[in-house]
């Protein structure tokens, strides 16, 4: 009796190891970008930021979640719009203000290549400078790329995730203030001196 259980589960050990091995051995290539046209922006002024993903033809995939973090004081979420109707044809948007969107989309059809996931528009706040990072936490369900091969979902190993920088300057005019204030006072101390002699 005790013969037959050792065998059933070792049968069962096998039978899940020749269903997880070739999942395993087939590498699905999974990378993300920020596509950052200028990666300064004035405060005060909007800069859009595409995510783009590049998918493995082999293994396409039929959702995507991920969480792009950035520092909220330098950069403010105006929006995020993720492309329809093609390649994805619905998505959930959580927008917070402590410098975290979390984005969820499906396809209606399996997708490769290079595919844009969102376009990000943001206000630039205060100078200084923030790294946009997308993650993957992969204990939640909605994270990660969703694929019709086993194993059907893919967080992370896999998948290089990109991280971008974004640097907030300040206005012209707030430089131009700042140079003729300088001036101004070494004007003031050079008169000062020649006054003196």
């Amino acid at each position: 009796m005790r013969k037959t259980s050792i065998n059933k589960t070792s049968t069962l050990l096998i039978t899940l190891a020749m269903i997880c091995l070739p999942a395993a051995a087939q590498a699905v290539l999974i990378t993300t970008n920020f596509d950052l046209p200028d990666s300064q922006v004035i405060s005060g002024d909007n800069v859009t930021v595409d995510l783009q993903a590049t998918i493995d033809a082999t293994s396409p995939i039929v959702s995507f979640g991920l969480d792009i973090n950035f520092d909220p004081l330098i950069l403010e979420t105006v929006s995020v719009v993720v492309p329809t109707p093609v390649p994805f044809v619905g998505s959930v948007i959580n927008l917070s203000t402590d410098g975290l969107i979390e984005m969820f989309g499906f396809a209606s059809v399996p997708v490769s290549g290079m595919v844009n996931l969102a376009s990000l528009t943001f206000l630039g706040q205060e100078s200084g400078s923030t790294s946009l990072t997308a993650t993957i936490n992969p204990l939640e369900p909605t994270e990660g790329f969703g694929t019709l091969l086993p194993p059907f979902k893919v967080s992370l190993g896999v998948i290089s995730l990109g991280e971008g920088t974004v640097a907030v300057v300040p206005e012209p005019s707030t430089w131009l203030m700042m140079s003729t204030s300088l001036l101004g006072i070494a004007f003031y101390g050079w008169r000062k001196r020649q006054q003196g002699s």
